[in-house]
């Protein structure tokens, strides 16, 4: 049984979290593929499985996309959230994200 994903799932370092907003709600996310994305839930705010989500990942470079999406699972002891995205971040963009935070977070020599 194999654990490799079929999408690469960029993590983010707290100051470079990107910022989910949904209705007028903003929510850090910890982490996010072209077809998934993880972000944290306040602790006073439940969300159903299967419920669909309709947003906009806003990334540090200032570059935003339309998301949409189900949510897969709720982690509650972390707060977490799970989204399957239906429509998702692309390709490029992930890309370009790697490079940025690669370039930002690279040792100096």
């Amino acid at each position: 049984m194999s654990n490799q994903r079929d999408y690469f799932r960029l993590e983010y370092p707290e100051a470079d979290r990107p910022a989910l907003i949904v209705d007028k709600n903003t929510f850090p996310v910890l982490d996010i593929s072209e077809k998934g994305c993880k972000f944290q839930l306040p602790k006073d705010l439940k969300i159903a499985p299967k419920a669909r989500v309709f947003g906009t990942v806003r990334f540090q470079s200032g570059k935003s996309v339309a998301v949409e999406g189900f949510v897969l699972r709720v982690l509650p002891g972390k707060q977490h959230c799970v989204l399957e995205l239906t429509v998702g971040v692309p390709l490029a963009m992930m890309m370009e994200e790697q490079r940025r935070l690669i370039q930002k977070y690279k040792p100096t020599e």
